[in-house]
């Protein structure tokens, strides 16, 4: 899947992550922002610690049934 633009990628990406987390706009900017500021800096022991608060925030009963 190509994504068209940047502010399309990042509506696409903060959209996901409020799905996935159900939280609050603000919530969901600030891990975007650390996920993404992480990978720029090369900081991979950032980026684990922004994916393990992504993970860690998904409630358990999302998608169950």
């Amino acid at each position: 899947m190509t994504i068209a633009n940047k502010e399309v990628k990042i509506a696409f990406s903060e959209h996901i992550i409020k799905y996935l987390i159900r939280s609050e706009d603000k919530d969901v900017t600030v891990l975007r922002n650390d996920i993404e500021e992480s990978l720029l800096r090369g900081d991979l022991e950032g980026f684990k610690k922004a994916l393990i608060s992504l993970f860690a925030s998904i409630p358990y009963t999302h998608n169950t049934f």
